[in-house]
């Protein structure tokens, strides 16, 4: 099946999407130096409060959004304001069970899904759910590609990096 998706035209637009999206491979959100014995890799994990959530989750079916989206403009505002940018991308886990075929398979089709935000300082935060929605909803349609695939599309190994992103 991967063999027939490679050959096909779907494999051909979803690479010109891909290859538009990052036409320019961003700064690296996160400075790391690599080969140098401080670096770490961390793993953050936070809670929030019950009755936090379920205003973060009325707020964003008032804004006609998951709350996922919400919990993901959370995180991309804190890292737009903190850095200064006007774009991030993030990493995401997507199921890549595109067909009834797949969804009734057995077995792990997971893959990330390099998100790219390109959100400004100015939006409101019920803006960035939206331009976050309507985001995943055009990369979801193109979430089979390979993200190896990409990589190479856009020589990202050419510019010392071997992610497109610094957060998952």
């Amino acid at each position: 099946d991967d063999d027939e998706y490679r050959q096909s035209e779907k494999f051909a637009a979803h690479a010109r999407y891909w290859s538009e999206k990052y036409q320019t491979v961003p700064d690296a959100l996160i400075s790391r130096r690599y080969g140098h014995d401080d670096m770490r890799l961390d793993m953050t994990a936070f809670w929030i409060p019950c009755a936090q959530y379920e205003r973060l989750t009325a707020l964003a079916k008032d804004c006609e959004a998951s709350t996922f989206h919400a919990l993901l403009a959370l995180f991309a505002l804190y890292f737009l304001r903190v850095t200064g940018r006007d774009d991030l991308v993030v990493g995401l886990p997507v199921l890549n069970r595109s067909s009834k075929r797949f969804k009734e398979t057995v077995g792990l089709f997971v893959s990330v899904s390099p998100a790219k935000f390109e959100l400004g300082q100015a939006l409101t935060f019920a803006e960035v759910m939206a331009q976050i929605n309507a985001t995943l909803r055009r990369d979801y349609r193109a979430q089979r590609f390979p993200l190896s695939a990409l990589n190479r599309a856009v020589g990202l190994l050419h510019t010392g990096r071997t992610h497109l992103f610094d957060l998952e």
